[in-house]
This record gives structure tokens, C-alpha cells and sequence, in this order.
């Protein structure tokens, strides 16, 4: 997996130049058994790899058989609903994006979390979607996130992002978390294959 270990090995890399400069303020003590465990933690081959989870245990399989049941279409996004926080603290917002397919299947327990979230202090912005592509759903974030929204949920079958790493090719949900990375379809085959960082702060 080449494009992760990438970008766990940019992390690993910026956290080795803190951790470093710990340890040669240790060594300068004589502790050298603190100094070896802070090695061994940013030992890349002491990271325990990923794996994949799903609810029944279910794989997702490949690339062709999930546009068969999740084809590319223009995402539709319902009406906008907001729900001040009570009391308000600060300015703090959560965005939630609903599967309009589940939506109504869920709406009293999606109430009650909406109004456990305001009573936190939380100002919540919700909206449903149909279909859409990868892009059109980053684009929804990015959008609510330029109007300082900081946290998002996203509730249900909402379509996912793939990247191919090493020949293998999956559901990729770091795609919506990095806001400010730039992703690359190269062959334009709707799978990302490379990735490059952004600054970070997003």
C-alpha cells in the first residue's frame, strides 16, 4: 500500500524530529533505556497494519461490482436544515450529511442526536443527498468547511472514493478527510492513484 505508507511515513517522519531532539536531551542524562523505547515507537515496522472492517464482516470487492450497485450520477442535495446550539458556548458546528434512501428510516433517532448535539453546545447543519460522485461530495465539505464548519458525519450509503495503491484498489475515506491533499486519476479511470500532501491544517 504505497500512497498510505506514504503518507504515514510523512507523519512518522515529522513526529521523528520531535521525538529526536527528546531523546538526545535524555541521552545527555545517561538514560539510554528511555531512548531505545522512544526509537522502537517510531520504528515504522512496529505499526500495526490497517484492516478492514464492515458491519457483517462482508469484503467490498471490486471496483466494478460497487459502480454496479452505486452508479455515477449527479448528486441531487436536499434543502438545508439548521439547528442553533442551546445553550451556545462558542462556534462550534457540525455538518451531517444523510443517504436520502435512509433518511426517513432514521429520522427519530437522527432527531434525537441533533438534539443531543445542540445541548453540547453544537450548532448542526444537516442535508440528505441522492447519488453524486466522489468530487461532488468533497465538494459539499469543503464548501461547508470554508463556512467554519470543523466536524462532519456522514450518515448512510454515501458514495466513497477509491485509490489504487500497489496494485490493490479500495474504498479510500482519507479522500474526505484531507481537504487540502491533491489527488490524481491519471489514467482517468475514476480511481485516484497518487496523492500528494497538502500543508496539513486541513
Amino acid at each position: 500500500m504505497r500512497m498510505l505508507a506514504v503518507i504515514f511515513g510523512f507523519l512518522l517522519t515529522a513526529n521523528a524530529a520531535i521525538a529526536q531532539e527528546s531523546i538526545h536531551a535524555v541521552d545527555t542524562s545517561g538514560s539510554r533505556n528511555i531512548s531505545v523505547a522512544a526509537d522502537r515507537e517510531q520504528d515504522g515496522r512496529f505499526i500495526e497494519k490497517l484492516q478492514w472492517y464492515s458491519p457483517h464482516g462482508e469484503l467490498p470487492g471490486t471496483y466494478q461490482e460497487y459502480l454496479e450497485s452505486h452508479p455515477r450520477i449527479p448528486a441531487e442535495f436536499s434543502a438545508s436544515a439548521r439547528f442553533e446550539a442551546t445553550p451556545k458556548f462558542g462556534e462550534q458546528n457540525i455538518s451531517i450529511l444523510i443517504d436520502a434512501d435512509l433518511n426517513s428510516e432514521i429520522t427519530p433517532g437522527l432527531n434525537q442526536y441533533i438534539s443531543d448535539l445542540q445541548s453540547e453546545g453544537y450548532s448542526v447543519f444537516s442535508q440528505t443527498v441522492s447519488g453524486g460522485t466522489p468530487e461532488e461530495i468533497k465538494s459539499w465539505i469543503l464548501e461547508r468547511s470554508a463556512l467554519a464548519c470543523s466536524s462532519f458525519v456522514l450518515v448512510g450509503n454515501i458514495t466513497a472514493a477509491w485509490a489504487e495503491v500497489s496494485g490493490s484498489v479500495f474504498p479510500c475515506d482519507l479522500y474526505y478527510m484531507d481537504l487540502d491533499g491533491n489527488w490524481q486519476d491519471a489514467d482517468a479511470n475514476d480511481v485516484y492513484e497518487s496523492h500528494t500532501a497538502g500543508s496539513g491544517d486541513m
